[in-house]
C-alpha cells in the first residue's frame, strides 16, 4: 500500500513497476514469472501507525482483485484527477456500482490503464493518491 501526492504520480509509480517487473522476465516464483496486479483509488485516508484505512483503501483493493496479472485498474473517481496525458492512457472496461457513500454512487469497476505488459505471476499492490 502506498499514498502518492497526485493521481499522476500514482499512476506513474504503478507504471514504472510494471514496467521493472516486464524488463525483468528471470523474476520468477515457484517457476513462474513474477506479475502485479495493481489497484487505484483516490479519496480520504486514516494514516495510524504507519499504516492507512478507510473506505478508499477498501475500494482500492477492490480495484487490485478486478485486475488482471500487469494490469493497471483504478475508478472514475481518480481518473477525474488525473491529467489529460494520463486520461488519454486509460479505458473503461467494465462498471459496476461501488456501495459506498463516499463514492457518491460513481458506478466503475475497471478503467485500466494497461501498457501492454500483460503476465502470469502473483503479487498485489494498491496504490492511493493523497486526497
Amino acid at each position: 500500500m502506498a499514498t502518492f501526492p497526485t493521481a499522476d504520480d500514482a499512476l506513474n509509480a504503478a507504471a514504472q513497476m510494471q514496467k521493472q517487473i516486464a524488463l525483468h522476465p528471470q523474476l520468477k516464483v515457484d517457476e513462474q514469472t513474477v506479475a502485479i496486479r495493481i489497484g487505484c483509488n483516490f479519496g480520504a485516508v486514516v494514516l495510524e501507525n504507519r499504516d492507512i484505512f478507510g473506505s478508499a483503501v477498501h475500494t482500492a483493493n477492490r480495484m487490485t482483485s478486478q485486475a488482471k496479472a500487469g494490469q493497471i485498474i483504478t475508478t472514475a473517481t481518480m481518473v477525474d484527477r488525473l491529467s489529460s496525458d494520463w486520461r488519454a492512457s486509460v479505458r473503461q472496461i467494465d462498471i459496476a456500482t461501488l456501495k459506498r457513500p463516499q463514492q457518491r454512487g460513481r458506478a466503475v469497476r475497471g478503467v485500466v490503464a494497461d501498457r501492454g505488459h500483460h503476465q502470469h505471476g502473483a503479487g498485489d499492490r494498491h496504490f492511493l493518491p493523497r486526497a
